[in-house]
Formats: structure tokens, sequence, C-alpha cells
């Protein structure tokens, strides 16, 4: 299921692929508070998981958008925006994230 960005539980998922790492879960929770503070319906999952496992629920979930912090963060500081409704995924700046997802989000409920 994909829910229409209106009707979500919420709005983005933030997954942390990194759980133990300090730089991880800085990146995680500063991109949560972040959209959180922009109005943007969101959560968190921090848990000590493997990653399909985080990818599985969050699309059992439905979440229209999923926000990743992984390897590309680690390799490039980039995180990765997930579009669920188009397949599509694009690698973004860690500082640039917030205003494009809460963009994307926006336009969506417009």
């Amino acid at each position: 299921i994909i829910f229409p960005v209106p009707l979500a539980p919420f709005q983005v998922i933030v997954l942390n692929l990194g759980p133990k790492d300090e730089r991880y879960c800085a990146a995680a929770e500063n991109l949560y508070n972040e959209l959180r503070s922009q109005g943007v319906d969101v959560l968190l999952d921090d848990r000590d998981e493997r990653p399909g496992s985080k990818f599985n629920d969050a699309d059992l979930l439905g979440i229209p958008f999923r926000l990743t912090v992984g390897k590309t963060f680690e390799k490039e500081g980039k995180v990765e925006v997930r579009f669920r409704k188009t397949g599509e995924t694009e690698a973004v700046a860690l500082e640039e994230a917030v205003g494009y997802l809460t963009g994307r989000v926006r336009q969506a409920l417009s």
C-alpha cells in the first residue's frame, strides 16, 4: 500500500541504517527534528535492525516518502529520497534534504 500524502499516517519516514554510528544518528535525528519544525509528519526508524527489515517495514506502513541515511551518506554526504508512488530515488545533499523534501510534500498536498 502507498497512502496518498493527505491520508498517510506519516508523510515521511527517516531510516537510520547506522544506529550504532554517531554520525548517522546525528544526521537522522537532525533531519527528523528539522522536518517536524517545518510541519511535516515524520517517523524516525532508528531501531537496531537489518536494513532489509527497515525497508520492508517502511513499505508496509504505506508512507509516501522515504529518507534514508545510509551508504550514500557515508560515501558522499548525501541522503537518499525515495518517492514510493513512482519508485524514483534521488541522492540529495544532507543540508538540502529538508528543503527539498518539504517542497515535495507541500506540492503533493496541493
